[in-house]
């Protein structure tokens, strides 16, 4: 009997270390905003090599035009990369290959587009294609603006979050940076979109304030990065792990997941605390087909 709890203890305490360091290793990542679609906007200028993506100013080797059918042609390929799509030419075809979002688009040099779009050429050793069809195609929107002879376009793309391993093969997902979280509460549900060539989880829900981040969680719980220089909560952390006891729910497969919240009684050189919920068992990431996480106000 003695040494059935000493085997629970210590396997709970193995939760409880790879919870914390998984916590610390996603720190390391980019930042996720927490909004259920990502806006991507990408502004060009009519025979300017500069362009802008979000805002950001980029530049082009090689300008947009005007063709003489009256149609804006634009590098195929600094177009779709910017929205995040794999790019494949194939030489012997004289094609690019676009896929994005499950969408496969052929543009072949000389052939009509569909619906009579106008038809890809080579300029300059760059495939230029009509933007109004590679924007349709790829389901985004495009403005004209006729005065600054710019083309708008913008996409909103489902938020695609990683899975990381570790060098032990455990996975996380997310990112800690939460410390707004845990003052104002949220649900966020993620679906498991892994295939075969890429792991990835999908949010499909979130109701929280668009400008905080998402929760991390990974095979064995989930975890939390408060930063007391940001955000104001009492300094006494047995009341934040007892608000976290009482007022988390973890749901995989829509089945409530038992755990206890966690945390390190150190702060780091980044003067946070972490602070984790972690699960009585270990879960593979096979095993995973949705997970919500409802937290409530923790004061």
């Amino acid at each position: 009997m003695q040494l059935r709890k000493v085997g629970k203890t210590v396997m709970h305490s193995l939760i409880i270390i790879m919870l914390i360091v998984g916590l610390y290793v996603q720190t390391a990542q980019a930042a996720i905003q927490a909004t259920t679609n990502a806006s991507v906007t990408i502004i060009l200028t009519i025979d300017s090599k500069t362009y802008s993506k979000n805002g950001e100013n980029l530049s082009l080797d090689i300008p947009p035009y005007i063709s003489q059918d009256n149609r804006t042609m634009v590098p195929i390929r600094f177009i779709a990369e910017g929205f995040g799509a794999k790019v494949t030419w194939v030489d012997t075809q004289k094609t690019d290959i676009i896929e994005l979002n499950n969408k496969i688009i052929n543009c072949k040099v000389g052939e009509t587009l569909p619906d009579n779009m106008g038809t890809p050429v080579i300029k300059n050793d760059r495939l230029f294609v009509p933007i109004r069809y590679i924007a349709t195609s790829l389901g985004a929107d495009v403005n004209w603006d006729a005065k600054e002879r710019k083309v708008i376009i913008t996409m909103n793309q489902p938020v695609i979050i990683p899975v990381y391993r570790s060098d032990y093969g455990q996975w996380g997902c997310g990112t800690s940076d939460v410390t707004g979280l845990l003052d104002k509460g949220f649900t966020a549900i993620f679906k498991n979109v892994s295939t075969d060539k890429s792991e990835a989880f999908q949010l499909i829900e979130y109701n929280g304030d668009d400008s905080f981040y998402l929760p991390y969680f990974s095979e064995s719980g989930i975890g939390f990065q408060y930063f007391p220089d940001r955000v104001k909560i009492t300094n006494d952390f047995q009341k934040v792990l007892d608000d976290l006891n009482h007022s988390i729910r973890v749901y995989i497969n829509d089945k409530l997941v038992t755990g206890t919240a966690r945390s390190e009684d150190h702060s780091h050189k980044d003067n946070s605390y972490a602070f984790g919920f972690a699960f009585n068992r270990i879960y593979l990431l096979s095993e995973v087909d949705t997970i919500r996480i409802e937290l409530g106000i923790v004061k």
